[in-house]
């Protein structure tokens, strides 16, 4: 623990407002402010001696005349017929005890800035090996994410909430992979990234359903895959390469098999392929050229193509670059095949495409009703 900074108190904790381990407000001294998510930090001296260090974040500040009875007495104030203060207050949520004594703050307890290491305690940062930039706070401070919990060492998940329509969640996501391929924090490990192409622009109708369908936005999903492409190891975009040939270490991830490009006996290796492995790099042409091979997933074989799915790409790559980027597809997606208990479409549906194609149905609502409402719109 850091020892006790020689910081200027910015209030104390007030008595009129109850204060628990959870929350609790602050009187914001005379010439003092607080402003939402400043870090802050406070002792409280316990019977037996020991001292518990108690920080929070503010979360709401609030002013108001102390005095004053109805809304209408400000003018009064102002003109100085009624006497009045202002006073100035800020609520806090308790982030951390040290020890973890989990007590109220008393009344009247000196509350000050958590500035440097004691900031750093406040928010977890000191018990992160791994730290993650993640953005900024109001006042220009770092603020980080353990890595740990991203890269399943001890767990594998981001939500990230905004407003919707605007961008702001794709841009937030966007600059994670960003920080996560560009500040260091991965040292030599290697890392892979699927991206999902799935995204939606709803346009309400008056009933507040979509507007003409869903579109998928190609174009977002593109510069998403740009952002991180030059950093990472392996990009892998659901669907098609089409129009993302010019992204470095960028393979597309086909699924469902319309078309078979190979015939006689280089066709012949597809239904003999063990699971993990893939066959010799090809290139075929339709309405564009790209190099491809077929890989098998683990999972049962039901039939000659059970497991297979084609990669794409580039053919602007070298030939020992492609072959480098198709051994790296059969070492790493096979570990993200699904399994059929969890996936009717197992193994071709990697977990996390499937993840999030579980969170759009969900988001869509229910199935019946949206049809029903697609139905009468199309008259």
């Amino acid at each position: 623990m850091p020892e006790a900074v020689d910081t200027p108190p910015v209030g104390r904790v007030l008595g009129t407002d109850d204060a628990t381990p959870l929350s609790f407000w602050v009187a914001l001294g005379p010439d003092q402010y607080l402003q939402l998510d400043d870090v802050v930090a406070l002792e409280r001296r316990l019977p037996d001696g020991d001292t518990v260090r108690i920080y929070g974040l503010v979360t709401q500040v609030r002013a108001r005349h102390e005095g004053a009875r109805f809304d209408a007495d400000v003018f009064l104030i102002e003109d100085g017929i009624l006497p009045a203060e202002v006073s100035q207050a800020a609520q806090v949520l308790a982030t951390r005890f040290e020890p973890e004594v989990f007590v109220p703050p008393l009344p009247g307890q000196v509350v000050y800035k958590a500035e440097g290491d004691e900031r750093d305690v406040a928010l977890y940062f000191d018990g992160m090996e791994k730290r993650l930039p993640a953005g900024l706070t109001r006042d220009d401070e770092p603020l980080y994410a353990n890595l740990e919990f991203l890269d399943g060492s001890r767990g594998a998940h981001v939500n990230i909430s905004g407003i919707s329509g605007v961008a702001t969640k794709t841009t937030y996501a966007t600059f994670l992979l960003f920080s996560l391929f560009r500040s260091g924090v991965l040292g030599g490990e290697q890392y892979t990234i699927i991206i999902h192409n799935v995204v939606a622009k709803l346009r309400d109708a008056a009933e507040g359903l979509p507007d003409g369908g869903i579109a998928v936005d190609g174009e977002t999903i593109t510069d998403f895959a740009a952002s991180v492409a030059d950093d990472a190891d392996l990009v892998v975009v659901d669907g098609p390469l089409y129009r993302r040939q010019h992204l470095p270490r960028t393979i597309g991830y086909v699924k469902t098999h319309r078309v078979h490009y190979l015939k006689g006996r280089p066709a012949e290796t597809i239904a003999a392929l063990a699971e993990g492995e893939r066959t010799p790099v090809f290139r075929f042409r339709t309405s564009w050229t790209r190099n491809a091979w077929y890989l098998r997933l683990p999972g049962p074989k039901a039939h000659a193509w059970s497991g297979v799915v084609r990669m794409e790409a580039t053919a602007d790559l070298p030939l020992d670059e492609t072959v480098a980027l198709a051994n790296l597809t059969a070492a790493v997606l096979p570990r993200h095949a699904s399994k059929p208990h969890k996936d009717p479409r197992a193994p071709q549906n990697l977990y996390p495409i499937a993840g999030l194609e579980r969170e759009l149905r969900r988001r869509l609502g229910d199935a019946l009703y949206v049809e029903r409402a697609l139905r009468a719109a199309a008259g």
